[in-house]
Parts: C-alpha cells; sequence; structure tokens
C-alpha cells in the first residue's frame, strides 16, 4: 500500500493511502457480474432542481442522516445486504485491518496497555488501558458512475454521520475515474464548509487514479482538512454501433463501494 498523504496539524493527523490490485481479476470479474445484475439504482435531484450526476444505493441499519428534516429521501433509505456485499465487505475490512494505515493509527490488535504507570484512586500503582478505537465495518455507500459525464461535488464526509475522524475505505470496480483532493478551511463551528485553503502555506491539491481493484482508505482527521471530488470526463459517447449497448456502458461505467462504520457500533 502505498501513503499518498500523511499530514500532522497539531495533535490531529490526516491520511489518504491506496493499494492497487486490492482484490484478485476473478473476485473483480466476480464484483463486476453482481453489481451490473443490480436494477435498482436510485438517483435524485439537487435543492437547486437538477439531477444528481450519479446513481447509488446505501446500506446501512438506518436512514443515512437521522438528523435530516427530510426523511422520505429514496436514495437514503437502507436497503438489505445482498450476500455478494457481505463478502466483498468481509474482504475489504480483512485488507484494511491489515494494511499500513491502520498499523499506523493504532487501529489493529486487542487493547494495548500503556507504559506510563499512574496512581489509581486505591493508592495502588496500576496500568491503565487504551481503549482500541477500531470501528467494525457495517455500511456501504455504493456509488454508480454511469459514464464520464456522472461525477460528484467537492464534499467532506459527515462526522454527524459517522463519527470523528471516520475511516472510509473504497473499492474502486470497472472504469479508472481521477479522485482529487483539496485542503480546505476547517471551522470547527460549521463542518459543512467546503471553501478551499487561501493560505499559500497551507493549500494543497493531489490526485489519485482509482483504477480497478484499488482499494483507496481516507483516514484520521483528513475530512475535517480536506474535500474530495470526482469530476467530469470527455468519455467519447456512443460507440455508434448497433447493439444497443453505448460506449459509456462497457468503457466507463464505474462503481465505488464506500464502507464505514455506521451508528458508532
Amino acid at each position: 500500500m502505498k501513503i499518498i498523504l500523511d499530514k500532522h496539524d497539531g495533535h490531529h493527523r490526516s491520511m489518504v493511502a491506496i493499494q492497487e490490485n486490492a482484490i484478485t481479476a476473478a473476485d473483480v470479474l466476480w464484483a463486476r457480474e453482481y453489481l451490473d445484475r443490480i436494477q435498482d439504482f436510485r438517483g435524485g435531484m439537487t435543492s437547486w432542481g437538477k439531477a444528481i450526476p450519479r446513481l447509488q444505493r446505501w446500506y446501512g441499519s438506518g436512514y443515512f442522516g437521522a438528523h435530516w428534516k427530510d426523511q422520505d429521501n429514496e436514495r437514503w433509505k437502507p436497503c438489505k445486504y445482498e450476500d455478494e456485499l457481505v463478502v466483498i465487505q468481509d474482504i475489504m475490512q480483512e485488507r484494511f485491518d491489515k494494511c499500513v494505515v491502520a498499523k499506523e493509527l493504532g487501529l489493529v490488535g486487542a487493547t494495548k496497555k500503556t507504559h506510563n504507570r499512574r496512581r489509581c484512586c486505591f493508592g495502588r500503582h496500576c496500568h491503565f488501558k487504551m481503549r482500541n478505537c477500531r470501528k467494525q465495518f457495517n455500511s456501504c455507500l455504493l456509488n454508480k458512475y454511469r459514464s464520464g459525464e456522472d461525477s460528484i461535488k467537492p464534499h467532506r464526509d459527515s462526522e454527524e454521520i459517522f463519527g470523528e475522524n471516520p475511516i472510509v475505505v473504497i473499492l474502486s470496480v470497472g472504469a479508472t475515474r481521477t479522485l482529487t483532493f483539496r485542503r480546505i478551511i476547517y471551522d470547527e463551528d460549521n463542518l459543512h464548509l467546503v471553501q478551499p485553503e487561501t493560505d499559500p502555506g497551507l493549500a494543497d491539491e493531489f490526485s489519485v487514479e482509482m483504477k480497478e481493484g484499488s482499494m483507496l482508505v481516507m483516514a484520521g482527521a483528513l475530512q475535517k482538512y480536506y474535500s474530495h471530488e470526482i469530476t467530469k470526463v470527455d468519455d467519447g459517447g456512443d460507440d455508434g454501433g448497433d447493439d444497443g449497448v453505448t460506449d459509456d456502458e462497457n468503457t466507463w461505467c464505474r462503481y465505488s463501494l464506500t464502507f464505514r462504520n455506521f451508528g458508532n457500533d
């Protein structure tokens, strides 16, 4: 696994890492066949009346945003896990638990003893234990990018929904797309702010190619300090053939399976 970003902001640490060929070619083919069989991906409209440029399915224990005023948005209502998705999620959990990011952030293994000894209230010296911060994946936001025209705007994964410093593991199946990260202004009183950093000493932008079968990890305080997005690309349009299938569907379709802990289990 290659670490793309490992940045410290005071006591906060932001990390991005990628592992190509995280699953085998056979597993990629099996996953693609499963994803292609799903017929009821959900779309929706933006608040300004335009169609959201991608489709999705949300798998979780409840409605995506329990604090939202709108509780009837069909695309955020939970779907039942298919058996295939359970298998994929278990594989990605295993891959993450063994990866360098999990080790660097101390998210693997059992409870660890500290080396410091402190006097407890009973007057005895004892070892205090540090609780493991590991969170089991229990949700998946499955996005379908039908063509190069589909995209996702700059955003931050909500700490209100997934807890502080959420771990996000993304499996990419299908066409290669570019994920762009941009340093943003952090305002602890407005965690929804997605405004690019203007201070030359802090401004930062980088991109990661999400190839088929690759696994991307976003961890630590990344959602505080960076936005991420997938921009549109020119996919060349229809191939002009008579098979009823466009180049978009043959070549440019991409599935993004994003695994997280939902509900702070």
